[in-house]
């Protein structure tokens, strides 16, 4: 029994029905009792109240006819109420009611004294034949101005006890009925509010099995719906990090296959010496050198990705002049463009400076370079360099190559995407530049954008930090 105790106490749901359960007894508890005294009190001081206008009329009726008549006190008395008219001496000379005690004995000689003086007399009295007790209230009776005796008007205390038990009857009936409902309602809302944490607890569960095309379902927008919107963009986020992976791997299987394949084959036909002629076993040798090298920086750029993915790339930053740098570059590739009939042009704002890693920095703008000569096939490659209006420095390189597919731009920077794959794998690329340098621009805290229009060109635009919020 136990251990059934502990095993229901661990759930949510029990655990909030208690505690809001304990706070509306805690609250509604002493409600109760505060609401009966304050309705006790009312019902004493109404009587009470009531008592003196009674007394108060009965003696303004004597003052004008000298004489109350007894159909008037059984009219204005109650079934729990006596009145007794007593004489100067207080003697009773008239009684109305059910008290059959001789209740002016029970009057003491200071309040004669008060009585005969004119003051209200309020006090209690016990019946000693049966046990009763009852308010008291009584009056002098003037006829023509002069004291002619004293009237008194008694209420039983245990007719109105009766009538505050009848309330207690209903005040209790309505807790009994409160705690019902409250019950009622702690458990609607508690099933309510742990519903979708039971949701939740379930779908994160199958998440953590690997079955990330689950959902939440939570129409709220309080914090539960929030916490509901948070597992569902894990979940997602989780499934486009498996998809990627898997991407990735069939990807980089295919990226290495075919280098190896080439190497495998061309060297069992130098092996076997399957050549007739010299020339062929140079050209079979040169295929052995490009495909070697293509894996070679297959391999490299993996590398770098990883070491950019775990944070371990170490970055030995300081001010550099892109001017100089880009000059550099572009003398480089200046012969390979001449071939293709392209023209270069550089024009970068002297003065430029950034603070970074030249080496990655110069990756960055070489796989720019490389991936621009790739695709353009006539026409200019250009560099411009500047500042934007928050004075960060700005570097666009643009080719008027055959340009990207609107549709194809928020993709480009993907790990072996290509817009053309057959394009790209004949001209040697590995589809992991941009990916490389969108990583290094964000470990500069940088940023690059692209923009393209097919058939015209491709501008990729760079900004950097401003030099002085990364000095060391």
């Amino acid at each position: 029994m136990r251990g059934m105790f502990k095993k229901l106490f661990r759930h949510i749901a029990v655990k909030l029905a208690i505690i809001l359960f304990s706070l509306f007894v805690v609250v509604l508890i002493p409600l109760a009792f505060v609401i009966h005294e304050v309705i006790s009190g009312f019902f004493f001081e109404q009587e009470v109240e009531e008592m003196q206008q009674s007394v108060s009329h009965y003696g303004s009726m004597y003052e004008e006819n000298g004489t109350i008549a007894t159909s008037v006190l059984e009219t204005l008395t109650a079934g729990h109420q006596d009145a007794y008219m007593l004489d100067e001496s207080f003697q009773t000379i008239r009684h109305v009611g059910n008290n059959t005690s001789v209740f002016p004995k029970n009057i003491s000689l200071k309040e004669r004294q008060k009585i005969e003086a004119g003051s209200p007399v309020e006090r209690t009295y016990t019946n000693e034949a049966t046990g009763e007790e009852y308010f008291v209230v009584g009056r002098t009776l003037q006829a023509n101005g002069k004291v002619s005796g004293s009237m008194y008007l008694l209420s039983s205390q245990s007719a109105i006890e009766r009538d505050i038990q009848e309330v207690q009857r209903l005040i209790t009936l309505a807790v009994v009925g409160a705690f019902l409902l409250a019950f009622a309602c702690i458990i609607i809302l508690t099933r309510r509010m742990t519903f979708p944490l039971l949701q939740m607890e379930q779908a994160t569960r199958q998440i953590a099995k690997g079955e990330l095309e689950v959902r939440v379902h939570h129409p709220s927008k309080d914090e539960v719906g929030s916490l509901g919107t948070a597992i569902n963009d894990l979940a997602e986020d989780l499934k486009q990090y498996r998809d990627a992976r898997r991407a990735f791997l069939a990807d980089i299987s295919h990226e290495l296959r075919t280098p190896v394949t080439y190497i495998k084959g061309y060297s069992h036909i130098l092996k076997e010496k399957l050549y007739d002629q010299k020339e062929e076993e140079d050209a079979y040798l040169t295929i052995l050198s490009d495909e070697a090298e293509r894996l070679n920086r297959l391999v490299e750029e993996l590398f770098d990705l990883a070491q950019m993915d775990d944070g371990h790339m170490k970055l030995t930053k300081k001010h550099l002049a892109l001017a100089p740098m880009l000059e550099r570059i572009v003398k480089g590739f200046a012969l390979p463009a001449r071939q293709q009939g392209l023209e270069l042009d550089i024009d970068v704002e002297e003065g430029l400076i950034v603070y970074g890693d030249e080496l990655r920095l110069e990756q960055v703008f070489m796989n720019l370079m490389t991936n621009a000569l790739r695709y353009t096939e006539k026409g200019s490659i250009s560099i411009h360099g500047g500042r934007n209006s928050s004075h960060q420095p700005v570097i666009t390189v643009t080719d008027t190559g055959i340009g990207i597919p609107q549709k194809e731009l928020p993709f480009i920077f993907d790990r072996f995407y290509r817009v053309d794959k057959s394009r790209s794998r004949e001209g040697g690329g590995t589809g992991l530049g941009l990916a490389i340098v969108k990583q290094l621009m964000h470990a500069h805290d940088g940023d690059i954008q692209v923009s393209s229009v097919p058939g015209e060109g491709t501008s990729f635009i760079l900004t950097f930090a401003r030099p002085g919020k990364n000095t060391e």
